[in-house]
């Protein structure tokens, strides 16, 4: 019955994310990398949940407040730990101010363990 129902490996990791970019650049003026260095086979489904979530996020807040065309998403498998970066070339901002967005970037990676 669990395999019944186990996601298509399409709906799944990188090959999800790399769908939900292609998306998101069809529909906006930006371009995205996607890059990962590392074993992804070690990062588990909550993982990839948590960063499509925020990966989302930052690229709707990029187009908010950023003025850039370029976003580069990088995952990076380590022994112990998962680094995940969004940046982007854009103009940058002095002081940031949380508001819900970042917010609940926080409060969804916090579930997982150590946030840095």
């Amino acid at each position: 019955m669990l395999r019944n129902i186990k996601p298509l490996m399409e709906q799944l990791g990188l090959r999800r994310m790399k769908r939900l970019t292609e998306q998101f650049s069809a529909t906006q003026p930006i371009r995205i990398f996607l890059t990962h260095e590392g074993n992804l086979d070690m990062i588990a489904p909550v993982h990839w949940k948590i960063f499509e979530e925020n990966m989302m996020e930052s690229l709707t807040n990029t187009m908010k407040y950023a003025q850039t065309s370029v976003v580069t998403v990088h995952i990076q498998v380590l022994n112990t730990m998962i680094k995940y970066m969004i940046s982007d070339h854009g103009n940058g901002e002095r002081q940031v101010i949380k508001g819900m967005g970042i917010i609940g970037m926080e409060e969804r990676a916090s579930t997982v363990g150590d946030v840095a």
